[in-house]
């Protein structure tokens, strides 16, 4: 290669730590991509692929995308199963004194993304470590927090459970990377990603938790005897926060289970019972979850589905639940109320990762702060069902009127997309 210019090589030194993703450079307004990453990114998204210096003996390759619509093309990248890194500048060009500064904010991967996902589907992101037969697995979907663990004594039983979960990247020890192959023909749709076995050690993993969790002690968390499992949720976090370039301050909890507490559906099953996916064009139309869905909200789309691919098998739990279907049925008026209220609140759960995560836009807000103006009623309906473990739920329930107030009083009334356009805040 000729002699390249200061901007190439401040490229060329970042591309260096992010060989396996596509690097994303912020260049005014557009992300530009260069060289191997250009060539793969035009064939994949489908867009022009120039060259920068074409009268040089080498051009180098380079395509590009808007800034303003970069969320469709990574979208799309992450659907083929790559990684894109987003370098943005990072200081004022106008008072930079010479090459403007860049940094890698934020490593987008298949289980990391925040934006451009199915509603009614979560978007997990596994870790699996095992030592002999015994198998840890958990699991992480950073779009809403929802964070569970298990451990097993057949990997067998791994396999299957990730098959039910359907995760978008799995996370396993660098070891088995010489069956990759292996496992990515048991995983086709998921991107295997193949950490170093630091990653999975116990007493870090135990350490990362009670310090995601801010707590003093595990105990209160039900882990004990589950020492892979724990293994697994600290590479997760530890993976989070690599990729986020911070800590994902929403995760609050992790829920271990068991596989005795639930009826166990295999693969094949719930194949060949198109519980989720027909078997004619592999879609949700004409499946069972189809015809249950009467959910209002995204949220208890997901939850809907949590529940068929875990149906209890405890009386005791199935009687509780059961308590609160009847409730409902019989008090007709004010479960209307509560589903008309419900149609007026977007996805609580993926709008406060997306703000804890840093990445909400001012429509995100807006979303918000109609969704929490919401909340005071369906807290007033819900209580007043009489039904002990939705009364229980109730009391838990924190409207949180001064974060309300405070978006009514600070966002304007029809926010623009972006930060960039200005005009957000009331003056």
């Amino acid at each position: 290669m000729s002699k390249v210019t200061p901007m190439i090589q401040q490229y060329l030194e970042i591309k260096e730590s992010h060989q396996d993703a596509i690097l994303f450079y912020r260049m005014g307004d557009f992300y530009e991509m260069f060289f191997e990453d250009a060539i793969v990114a035009s064939r994949e998204l489908e867009i022009t692929l120039t060259s920068r210096d074409k009268q040089a003996e080498d051009p180098i390759p380079m395509c590009g995308v808007p800034h303003h619509a970069a969320e469709t093309y990574i979208a799309k990248l992450l659907e083929k199963g790559h990684k894109v890194a987003l370098c943005e500048q990072v200081e004022d060009p106008r008072q930079a004194k010479g090459l403007v500064r860049r940094e890698v904010v934020r490593v987008v991967t298949p289980g990391t993304v925040l934006d451009s996902l199915e509603s009614k589907s979560p978007n997990y992101l596994a870790a699996a470590h095992w030592a002999g037969e015994n198998c840890g697995l958990a699991f992480l979907d950073l779009s809403t927090a929802d964070f569970r663990m298990t451990q097993t004594e057949s990997l067998a039983w791994l396999l299957e459970e990730l098959g039910r979960i359907e995760p978008r990247e799995l996370l396993v020890p660098q070891d088995a990377e010489r069956d990759s192959s292996w496992w990515r023909r048991q995983l086709s749709e998921c991107r295997v990603q193949f950490l170093e076995t630091e990653s999975f050690d116990f007493t870090r993993a135990h350490k990362r938790l009670l310090d995601q969790f801010q707590v003093h002690s595990l105990e209160g968390f039900g882990v004990r005897n589950l020492p892979l499992a724990v293994s697994s949720a600290g590479a997760v976090l530890s993976y989070v926060q690599k990729t986020q370039q911070q800590a994902a301050e929403h995760i609050r909890r992790v829920i271990p289970y068991h596989r005795s507490d639930y009826m166990v559906i295999d693969e094949v099953t719930t194949r060949h019972l198109e519980l989720f996916r027909s078997w004619h064009h592999g879609g949700r139309k004409a499946t069972l979850v189809e015809l249950l869905d009467q959910t209002v909200t995204a949220m208890g789309g997901r939850l809907l589905k949590v529940w068929m691919h875990y149906p209890l098998i405890q009386p005791e739990a199935i009687d509780v639940r059961q308590d609160a279907i009847v409730c409902f049925r019989e008090h007709e008026a004010i479960r209307a109320q509560v589903r008309q209220e419900l149609e007026t609140v977007y996805d609580l759960e993926r709008l406060n990762s997306r703000v804890a995560m840093g990445s909400a836009t001012p429509r995100d807000l807006a979303s918000l702060r109609k969704s929490l103006q919401s909340l005071p009623r369906l807290k007033y309906l819900l209580g007043s069902l009489g039904d002990r473990t939705l009364s229980e739920l109730t009391d838990k329930l924190d409207p949180l009127e001064d974060v309300s107030l405070l978006l009514q009083e600070a966002l304007v009334d029809n926010p623009p997309p972006n930060l960039a356009e200005g005009g957000v805040i009331r003056t």
